[in-house]
């Protein structure tokens, strides 16, 4: 796996979100739960997207951080049941057919502007699903929402939306899609939720102002 998640001079959507929470007096690595949580996302994602970094033999996720991962006989038959959800998905089996997965951007001048301020700040992205050609991307999200509705309302609250807006930007895509497999299973079978949106949209709109204001306070308290 690539050194994406290693220190860099190139902002992600995740330092926007870790200056988020500092300004909101959270402390930004101390969550165990998140740390979690995250690690049980990246297993589905490999799943789907990087099978040859799943161990299935030994329960077992190779992380880019280099210290691999061991899950308990519960989570790890979570996982596969909602991998199985997810590859029976009509439009997220046509997106991995279609697109590159795992593709990393770098931008070392991506303008921004907020408020009248015209500004640029080294940016990177990485990618779950693209297709430059088709100027379309997707990133695959596992969720505690068992409905539509609370998966676009999570969307909003997690700033997914932000994640959307700034892939989008960076990628120059007119596209983007948060495809959503529920934890939660309903008489043995996992939702899988849709959520698409373009540059005319409200998810978009809502997802440029939040990450133009924190591009803007990284530019004056960071960089």
């Amino acid at each position: 796996m690539d050194n994406y998640y290693n220190i860099d001079t190139h902002v992600s959507n995740s330092d926007l979100g870790r200056l988020q929470n500092l300004i909101n007096g959270i402390d930004p690595f101390s969550n165990a739960n998140m740390q979690n949580i995250f690690d049980f996302g990246s297993l589905v994602d490999c799943m789907l997207l990087e099978p040859e970094n799943v161990i299935y033999s030994e329960k077992r996720l190779v992380v880019p951080s280099g210290g691999d991962v061991t899950f308990d006989d519960q989570s790890w038959a979570r996982a596969i049941s909602m991998r199985n959800a997810g590859r029976k998905d009509r439009i997220l089996s046509m997106y991995i057919k279609n697109m590159s997965a795992q593709q990393t951007l770098k931008v070392d001048k991506f303008n921004v502007e907020y408020m009248g301020n015209m500004f640029d700040i080294p940016a990177r992205c990485k990618y779950d699903l693209c297709s430059t050609s088709m100027r379309m991307g997707a990133d695959l999200k596992t969720t505690a929402c068992t409905s539509l509705k609370s998966f676009k309302q999570t969307i909003e609250a997690m700033d997914y939306d932000r994640q959307g807006a700034w892939y989008m930007d960076l990628g120059n895509l007119d596209n983007f899609m948060f495809i959503g497999i529920s934890k939660t299973a309903v008489n043995g079978n996992h939702e899988v939720f849709h959520v698409a949106f373009d540059r005319n949209s409200d998810l978009y709109k809502s997802g440029l102002r939040k990450y133009q204001r924190l591009a803007y306070m990284y530019k004056l308290l960071i960089l």
